[in-house]
């Protein structure tokens, strides 16, 4: 009677180690907020002034490595300036709070001209939930070397 206890216990032991650990199913919410980021980084590709207002909430703040905060106005208009060929993102932690949400992650700009070098970054983002959209409300940005 001593050994169906532990007949039973190597057995689950056996196809827990079997299956591995069972990866975490994607947070919905945590989707919508990377879904989000990709939206406005998509825009500013295609230089969509609009589409990149509405990403972004009216008090957004960018904290640059170099230079004063940048207000809304000034980053949207920074980001039609800028030729950029692809943006690619990498999220190393999403997490959401509730009406708050928090993306720190990395991205490889590579610029439309030959002349500009391709921009390393590392960042961390804020986005606030607004009638039911996630919008950018504060980034902090710096060079990754």
């Amino acid at each position: 009677m001593k050994r169906t206890p532990i007949i039973i216990l190597a057995a689950l032991s056996a196809a827990v180690w079997a299956n591995g650990p069972q990866p975490a199913k994607p947070d919905p919410e945590e989707q919508k907020v990377v879904a989000a980021e990709k939206a406005w980084v998509d825009a500013a590709i295609r230089k969509d002034g609009a589409a990149l207002s509405q990403a972004f909430d009216d008090a957004l703040v960018i904290s640059l490595d170099k230079g004063a905060p940048v207000d809304k106005a000034k980053f949207v208009d920074a980001n039609l300036k800028f030729p950029i060929a692809s943006w690619t993102n990498t999220h190393d932690v999403v997490r959401v709070y509730g009406d708050t949400a928090v993306i720190v992650g990395s991205a490889v700009l590579q610029p439309a001209s030959n002349t500009e070098p391709t921009q390393n970054i590392r960042y961390t983002s804020v986005y606030v939930k607004r009638q039911g959209r996630w919008l950018l409300a504060v980034e902090q940005v710096a060079s990754s070397r």
